[in-house]
């Protein structure tokens, strides 16, 4: 594992997350029975290792699940992420657990959304930090998102992500209510001068890192969804990917959700 100084954070805010760290996207929350007024999503992730704005926070499996709630515009969620070797000393140990909530409108086609996210690290050590972030998407083919986070606390710096996405629905029906799509996403990331050095060690402001994912969700019923995927991570600027040296990566995951 790498210096603390530079693994603080996480990042991925509830609606950009599968863009940001390459996890498969949960079942959303609409498709459930409208007429919950709390829909639960409870996502169970194993990954093979721990990649966050092209930084390696765990270079081995771990375990990270989450539970989302939502009501009208509001979601509520809480993710954690669980080492499955000893490599570092935290076998079965949660070393970060992130609370996010994040209010979303929409006017047409174009989905606006602010949110807060609050980072602890039991176990490890680091002092807890904060996000506040807004994004704007549009609701059209590709689904081009920007998404603007500013820490207040540690970093005092910006990142923002500028993402795309598409899924491919229905790709194989292999019998009533089980379905398989395909789901395609890309990111990249800019940093602030702060938010480069104190991740990064570098005191410019760069474009950061690009994130490739591919998933393939399979529904199953109307409440299950099981997808594998697999992503490449790559840090872009010389002036980060130097200090960082480990800045190519490609890992997979599983993802079992459910939505009730």
């Amino acid at each position: 594992m790498i210096g603390k100084r530079t693994l603080l954070l996480i990042g991925a805010f509830a609606a950009l997350r599968s863009a940001a760290t390459g996890s498969a996207t949960s079942k959303d929350l609409s498709d459930v029975d409208a007429h919950t007024d709390w829909p639960i999503s409870i996502d169970t992730t194993f990954s093979s290792r721990y990649i966050w704005r092209g930084i390696t926070l765990v270079d081995d499996p771990v375990f990270q699940p989450s539970i989302t709630t939502s009501y009208e515009g509001l979601t509520l969620s809480i993710w954690g992420t669980m080492e499955l070797t000893n490599s570092n000393d935290q076998l079965g140990e949660f070393t970060e657990i992130d609370y996010v909530a994040e209010y979303t409108w929409s006017w047409n086609e174009l989905n606006v959304s602010a949110g807060v996210v609050h980072y602890q690290f039991p176990n490890i050590g680091p002092p807890t930090t904060t996000e506040l972030y807004g994004g704007l998407c549009l609701a059209t083919f590709r689904a081009p998102s920007l998404t603007v986070y500013q820490d207040v606390d540690q970093a005092d710096g910006r990142y923002a992500a500028l993402s795309m996405s598409h899924t491919f629905e229905r790709v194989w029906v292999l019998a009533d209510g089980t379905v398989i799509s395909i789901n395609l996403s890309g990111a990249i990331g800019c940093g602030s001068s702060n938010f480069n050095d104190f991740y990064y060690g570098y005191d410019e402001a760069a474009f950061t890192d690009a994130l490739i994912s591919a998933g393939l969700p399979i529904t199953i019923g109307n409440c299950w969804t099981l997808t594998p995927s697999v992503s490449y991570s790559t840090l872009l600027d010389g002036g980060i990917r130097n200090p960082i040296g480990r800045d190519d990566n490609v890992f997979g995951g599983l993802t079992v959700s459910c939505a009730f």
